[in-house]
């Protein structure tokens, strides 16, 4: 089902719901119709033009994670909110002699939709902070292991073979998913050891091999960071 044929018939849909709700009233109000009649007609077609455009909204716009999650609690939450609508509407009579109350109590039901969408929003950006934090973590250590993979890969820096290899399955299996206050100088050492081990400085042999060790120390400290930060927030 393509997106173009869900938008029409969303509409559709909402178009009858709409017509049908009009109908309804139309037709199955008894006698004269007074303020309050009007007044619920006003707010169950609030409710219902809420939830459809909302759904027309969402239909056209892209499908991540998030936005699925905002997708479900707002749709939900409408839903909900044009259900109890329309058992208002029924239930009219019963405030009769009480219309401000009735009024009221619609004005509460938009409040409650607003600041649900709200906190839905704010709960969607919150999870999307935390993807965004993880996924540029999990590219940093990939980053790193695919570099030490191309130094230990590279026939020219034989002799440093074994002490890369080390660093690098240390890299690969150390925990990708978190930040550290480490992740700086592991990149400044990774680049500073790219740069020692390709030039032909003096004292190349131990600045290399000091390099090596120090990234390798830097990835144990960082794997006990994550661990630790980990555990504390369970």
């Amino acid at each position: 089902m393509t997106k173009n044929f869900k938008l029409v018939l969303t509409m559709i849909i909402g178009l009858i719901v709409i017509g049908i709700t009009i109908t309804v009233f139309f037709l199955g109000t008894v006698g004269p119709r007074v303020s309050l009649d009007w007044q619920s007609l006003s707010f169950v077609l609030l409710s219902e033009l809420l939830l459809f455009g909302m759904l027309t909204f969402f239909t056209m716009s892209s499908s991540t994670s998030n936005a699925q999650i905002i997708k479900t609690g707002i749709l939900s939450t409408l839903t909900i909110y044009w259900a109890v609508s329309v058992i208002f509407a029924l239930l009219r009579h019963l405030f009769a002699e009480h219309q401000n109350i009735f009024v009221i109590i619609n004005i509460l039901l938009i409040g409650i939709v607003i600041i649900v969408s709200i906190l839905l929003n704010m709960v969607a950006l919150k999870i999307q902070s935390i993807d965004k934090k993880t996924s540029n973590s999990m590219l940093f250590l990939q980053d790193i292991e695919k570099r030490l993979y191309s130094l230990a890969s590279n026939d020219n820096y034989s002799e440093f073979k074994q002490g890369l290899h080390s660093l690098y399955e240390k890299v690969r299996f150390s925990d990708k998913i978190g930040t550290s206050s480490h992740d700086k100088t592991i990149s400044d050492e990774m680049d500073n050891l790219e740069k020692m081990i390709s030039s032909n400085a003096a004292g190349k042999k131990e600045k290399t091999e000091k390099a090596i060790s120090q990234i390798l120390f830097l990835i144990k400290q960082r794997n006990m960071e994550i661990s630790q930060s980990k555990r504390g927030g369970f």
